[in-house]
């Protein structure tokens, strides 16, 4: 199975980029994973039209978003492995601190919340 991350803005803090690399290379051992990098959007949430060009039909897109399903690891692992059999592309969307606009949403085949506060994506 193939991971895309596509976050909106890059991380700048070179310690975090860092630990971000570490961590693709723990799990690229067992999927691949590619980070990619978007234009930061500072002023408002992301639309349909910054998103459109990276939802594909072919794939599973997950939207992490505040109001999201939250699940604990475990039930995040079951998910992983039940996803792993449905499909061989799964795409993150990480957006900025306005989140994504309800059309986005609606897009989604899923919203994911790691927490109901709001973090650096640099953090998630």
């Amino acid at each position: 199975m193939q991971v895309k991350i596509y976050a909106f803005g890059r991380i700048k803090n070179p310690e975090i980029k860092h630990l971000q690399q570490y961590y693709i290379r723990l799990v690229q051992k067992y999927f691949r994973v590619e980070m990619i990098d978007l234009k930061d959007i500072a002023d408002r949430p992301i639309s349909v039209k910054e998103v459109h060009p990276y939802i594909l039909a072919k794939q599973k897109n997950i939207f992490l978003s505040d109001d999201g399903i939250g699940m604990n690891t475990f039930q995040f692992l079951n998910f992983f492995k039940k996803i792993q059999i449905q499909t061989k592309m799964l795409c993150f969307f990480i957006g900025n601190a306005f989140g994504f606009d309800v059309e986005v949403k609606k897009r989604a085949d899923m919203l994911l919340s790691f927490s109901s506060m709001t973090f650096p994506h640099e953090f998630v």
